[in-house]
């Protein structure tokens, strides 16, 4: 099933790189709106898998009796990333690569904030070892 997934994803893909190439010579600010909506198609495509994906880390924090605050902590910095890269590669696509790499260093700015509370957990599990 999985293949099949990316064989699709693929295929959108190639469609809409032709379908790029062939407006850019005629009308380019269509073939760059193409390019975005084909991006956002692949992208939430590619996001309906997170579920299971969400499912398995539940199954996997409840076998090891981890605390969810970790885990939600991991997916937010995961989230951010493939976000921030969609929208840095976009940027760099319309021809503004300094932005695209403004939008990188905000989406990194955003990770560590979003990891703090991890950090804060591991420090006070090490304290907690240390205390005994």
């Amino acid at each position: 099933m999985i293949v099949m997934d990316a064989l699709k994803l693929a295929a959108v893909a190639v469609i809409a790189i032709c379908a790029v190439l062939v407006l850019k010579s005629y009308r380019p600010e269509l073939a760059m709106q193409v390019s975005i909506a084909a991006g956002i198609i692949i992208l939430t495509y590619g996001m309906s898998t997170v579920e299971s994906i969400a499912d398995i880390a539940n199954s996997i924090m409840t076998q090891y009796g981890m605390e969810p605050e970790g885990m939600k902590s991991v997916g937010k910095m995961i989230g951010i990333a493939y976000i921030a890269q969609f929208s840095a590669d976009t940027c760099r696509d319309c021809g503004e690569s300094s932005l695209g790499g403004k939008v990188e260093l905000a989406g990194r700015i955003m990770m560590v904030t979003a990891a703090i509370p991890l950090v804060i957990s591991t420090m006070q599990a090490i304290g907690g070892l240390m205390r005994q």
